[in-house]
């Protein structure tokens, strides 16, 4: 088996080491040492990475105790190796993981919700919960969270006997019967937990919540720890204080000055849709009756006056008619045609004119990835 340097210390940056067997696989090549402070896949987060000598590591997985270390580049056997972890990586993963660790203490000393999954990726971190979290419960954890971060409380971990084991009152998602590793963190949480965690609460810096939605009967948390949280908060700064500079407002305003350029565009968009139909209806009658296929495009018409103008027109129309808005090469369409064949000709139309859509007769709706001028050419020729 291999040694586990990381449980005796969570910030060693290098250590040699001894290769006991390198094996080529499709993988590249499994690199088996005597002790690692390398941490494996596990424990809801990805491996660590770094170098083995020369030897970029870019996997670690552990199978019954041994360390398979994954490089692209061979090591010689029993050779003495100088080992190197990306240890801003760790230190990242370590913020998280202790982090979440406090969350879901909280959650369930307070709420009695249990974390039912986490995932620790490279860029986005998630908390499962045994059942949907309200927003005022969010904040309240996270103000908590802070606090904890605040107090700069100890972090410890230990394998406690079995005798004692049975008298402690941890977290466990699994049955755990032997080598039980404790994770402490005063005040907050008990968990059993294999992976390295920060030695105080202080080092984790920050803690934001993202965002929550619904997931298998509970809530989706995304969380941010440590430099994470502080970019994340940075950027949403900045993002709002230069919407502030558009709309002229104090940043701690903006949204009530959003809501009245919502309101406004709604009113726009209601007064823009009556003069579209009064449009509409001065154009229908305009139009001649006719036998032929009949292609209606009128650029200050929006999808919904077009529809309106079809539907007055679509009884002086004896053949085809073809409604089209949007930009050259990118039209959305309605069709109308009183034929027997009218789904063979939606299909043909989409054939031809690069179209997607259809519909039952007397109408079909899509789109054509074609100019006005082809349009035009096709529905004539048929």
């Amino acid at each position: 088996m291999t040694e586990k340097l990381y449980y005796i210390d969570a910030y060693i940056k290098e250590f040699d080491a001894t290769v006991v067997s390198v094996e080529q696989n499709e993988k590249g090549y499994d690199i088996v040492l005597d002790k690692t402070a390398f941490f494996p896949e596990g424990g809801g987060q990805y491996s660590d990475k770094g170098f083995i000598d020369d030897a970029e590591i870019y996997d670690v997985q552990e199978t019954d105790g041994i360390m398979h270390h994954y490089s692209k580049t061979p090591i010689n056997v029993n050779k003495c190796v100088h080992c190197v972890i990306d240890f801003d990586e760790r230190f990242d993963k370590m913020q998280q993981h202790t982090a979440e660790h406090i969350i879901s203490g909280l959650f369930h000393s307070i709420y009695g919700v249990e974390n039912t999954g986490f995932h620790l990726g490279a860029e986005t971190v998630t908390l499962d919960t045994s059942r949907p979290v309200t927003k005022e419960e969010l904040a309240t954890v996270e103000r908590l969270v802070n606090i904890a971060i605040q107090k700069n409380v100890k972090v410890s971990a230990s394998f406690p006997s079995q005798d004692v084991l049975h008298t402690l009152d941890y977290r466990s998602k699994l049955d755990l019967k032997e080598n039980v590793r404790i994770v402490d963190i005063e005040g907050y949480d008990s968990c059993a937990c294999c992976a390295p965690h920060v030695n105080t609460t202080g080092e984790i810096g920050l803690l934001k919540f993202v965002c929550a939605v619904k997931h298998k009967g509970g809530s989706r948390i995304t969380m941010l720890a440590g430099m994470r949280a502080y970019d994340y908060v940075n950027t949403i700064s900045c993002e709002a204080s230069a919407i502030s500079v558009m709309l002229s407002a104090p940043a701690d305003e903006i949204s009530t000055e959003v809501q009245k350029l919502l309101n406004s565009r709604d009113e726009l968009s209601y007064k823009l849709s009556s003069v579209g139909k009064e449009m509409a209806e001065l154009i229908a009658g305009s139009i001649a009756p006719t036998d032929k296929n009949t292609v209606l495009h009128y650029s200050a018409l929006d999808y919904d006056a077009l529809r309106c103008l079809m539907n007055l027109v679509k009884e002086k129309v004896g053949g085809i008619l073809v409604g089209i808005v949007g930009d050259e090469g990118n039209y959305r369409y309605i069709l109308m045609s009183e034929r027997a064949d009218f789904a063979d000709i939606v299909k043909s139309a989409n054939s031809a004119l690069s179209g997607r859509g259809g519909g039952r007769a007397p109408m079909a709706s899509g789109t054509f990835s074609a100019t006005e001028q082809e349009i035009k050419k096709y529905f004539k020729n048929i």
